[in-house]
């Protein structure tokens, strides 16, 4: 695979207009590869190599995920994970879903906060609607992710899967110039996307010259993930829109 930090040189020598001079001035365009790690302690490997390489690297297209989706969504803030606890606690402590189970013991014997956190991560993650939980008997969970979803809002902050679907919008919509810089998206051992990252990474892979590819594993990859990086893999073969 090409090093991270490889740059592709493609001249573009203009024509000379009228009233121009004669002679053709060569304009030189850099292109590059944009790669994207899972954490920095992957990217800080690759780094250190080409580093031991080269003497120095600036390494303007190597981000982690969050680093690309803060990049294409610049003017938004993301709620932090204590910001989200603080808004399931009040609205655990609220009358909305007070009575919605209409018993308190009952929230407190079976649903922590904890559980809260991760269930509302995981629907988010999914895209899942209230209108969809509710169809599908999950009352109180709809009640939830709909205050959460409200409190979120009026707090102006986006919660982290959200803010990768609007990064995805933005893709879709050809708002992002900085993207125009790069040839293709290189994927670092990224196993276990979830359905808004995955979206994100397809819209920018559909979005770039030459789309995207995979490296299933870096220096730091335990053996472990490979079935995850199989699925993967896979995910994107069977997408017709990319393979």
């Amino acid at each position: 695979r090409r090093s991270p930090f490889e740059c592709c040189h493609y001249p573009r020598p203009p024509e000379a207009g009228p009233g121009g001079p004669s002679s053709v001035i060569s304009e030189l365009q850099v292109r590059m590869d944009l790669h994207v790690y899972r954490n920095s302690q992957d990217r800080w490997h690759d780094l250190k190599s080409a580093a031991r390489e080269r003497g120095a690297v600036l390494a303007l297209n190597a981000l982690t995920f969050d680093e690309l989706v803060q990049r294409i969504t610049p003017d938004v803030t993301t709620a932090t994970a204590g910001q989200r606890l603080a808004i399931l606690n009040g609205i655990l402590n609220s009358e909305a879903i007070v009575g919605a189970v209409y018993d308190r013991a009952v929230i407190d014997r079976a649903y922590s906060l904890r559980y809260w956190y991760d269930a509302i991560a995981e629907l988010k993650a999914s895209r899942v609607l209230p209108k969809e939980l509710r169809a599908a008997g999950a009352s109180v969970l709809a009640t939830m992710l709909e205050q959460y979803d409200e409190k979120v809002r009026r707090a102006c902050l986006y919660d982290p899967q959200d803010r990768r679907a609007l990064a995805t919008a933005r893709v879709r919509e050809e708002a992002v110039p900085w993207l125009q810089r790069f040839d293709r998206v290189v994927l670092h051992a990224l196993y276990d996307l979830t359905e808004a990252e995955f979206l994100l990474v397809r819209s920018i892979i559909e979005a770039l010259p030459e789309g995207g590819a995979v490296v299933l594993f870096n220096t730091t990859a335990n053996v472990k993930p490979t079935e995850f990086a199989e699925w993967t893999w896979q995910r994107f073969v069977q997408d017709e829109s990319l393979a």
